[in-house]
């Protein structure tokens, strides 16, 4: 590509609207972003959660990305630290090191090329730009980049950067507390960890869609999906409101054309080889799992403390809002769900464990900037 056509191209990118993909917790995210692989219209790498990466870098590790003066060694961090192999196939940018060097060409050149000055923005583009570039993606006809941003606790930094339209991924509590306790196990993460961010994710989500109108922010209900009519009813809508072409390739989740099988957290791995079983996600066999899954006293408790939300959303409670039952809820929810500790200590994290979560159910946004819900 000349010099003249390679401008062109790296202007016209940067020009483009993101679409920004997340979600209330364990709702089936990578299967909604990977109905979006294949679109003609649509410009997708694997998930990158950008900004997350970003802010834990700063707040974990304290390194900054813009001390880094030389473009080369800029280029080999953000490999290192943004874009590094994971054992999930669809979340891997690289097929080899022959990739991993045109990706730093490609990054070095859209960082002399832009005019773009805030420096995040710049970044994030360049990435996108370099992983389309080494997998052939046609920049020249897409209408959109589509990112997947994890935490909803970082998507209001797209809006800070970008012209915006978020995709919001929402379940019935029930079953995202259910997958998240599932894949906790298997991640072996704490009890009293896993709680909070299960909790925090959810309210963080729900205040943060309140803030847009429906031009700008689509609500996807993941059981309004399940089955291959409601799959294509959606996918059609969402298509209306992108104002893209609808094409079968949205009716079949892949990552770089290849078919996706799925995953989950309750077949004891994540991504599958084969498809999934028959009538796997059916309404009906997905609530026989989170039931099984589920005490009676935490069926409760998640009732009890998103009510209000379920109400809205359109998910049916079992039990009954009372007094009574709150109550019992936010008790456990104050001084419950944590790990064994000595005496001692438990009282010191029972302590520190009510503050926390009064943070959270008080104003989740707010309480994000303190607690890790990562």
């Amino acid at each position: 590509m000349n010099k003249k056509k390679k401008i062109n191209e790296i202007l016209q990118f940067q020009e483009k609207e993101l679409i920004v993909l997340s979600c209330f917790g364990h709702v089936a995210i990578d299967y909604v972003s990977n109905l979006f692989d294949n679109n003609k219209q649509i410009i997708k790498i694997p998930p990158l959660s950008f900004f997350r990466k970003l802010m834990v870098l700063k707040r974990r590790k304290k390194i900054f990305i813009d001390q880094y003066k030389s473009k080369k060694i800029l280029s080999m961090f953000i490999r290192k630290n943004f874009l590094k192999k994971s054992p999930m196939k669809s979340y891997n940018f690289f097929k080899n090191s022959a990739q991993k060097k045109k990706f730093d060409k490609y990054f070095i050149d859209f960082l002399n090329t832009t005019q773009e000055k805030k420096f995040e923005k710049k970044i994030f583009l360049a990435i996108n730009y370099s992983i389309a570039k080494i997998h052939h993606i046609n920049i020249l006809s897409k209408k959109y980049i589509f990112t997947q941003e994890d935490r909803p606790n970082y998507c209001h930094f797209y809006s800070k950067f970008f012209n915006v339209k978020y995709l919001f991924v929402v379940r019935d509590p029930r079953a995202t507390f259910s997958g998240s306790f599932k894949s906790q196990k298997l991640h072996k993460i704490g009890k009293t960890y896993g709680f909070d961010r299960v909790l925090g994710n959810y309210l963080t989500a729900a205040e943060f869609i309140e803030k847009f109108s429906s031009k700008k922010l689509y609500l996807l209900k993941n059981e309004s999906f399940q089955g291959k009519k409601n799959l294509r009813k959606q996918m059609k809508k969402i298509c209306k409101w992108l104002n893209i072409s609808f094409s079968k390739s949205l009716l079949q989740p892949t990552y770089f054309g290849k078919i996706w099988y799925g995953d989950s957290a309750y077949l004891g791995k994540r991504e599958q080889k084969k498809p999934l079983p028959k009538n796997y996600y059916e309404l009906k066999n997905i609530r026989k799992r989170w039931k099984s899954n589920l005490t009676s006293n935490q069926i409760l408790d998640i009732e009890m403390l998103l009510f209000r939300l379920m109400k809205r959303y359109g998910y049916v409670l079992e039990n009954k809002v009372s007094l009574k039952n709150l109550i019992k809820a936010y008790y456990r929810a104050l001084f419950l769900y944590k790990d064994d500790y000595s005496f001692l200590k438990n009282i010191y994290y029972t302590f520190k464990n009510v503050i926390r979560r009064s943070m959270i159910l008080t104003n989740a946004l707010y309480a994000s900037k303190f607690v890790d819900l990562d």
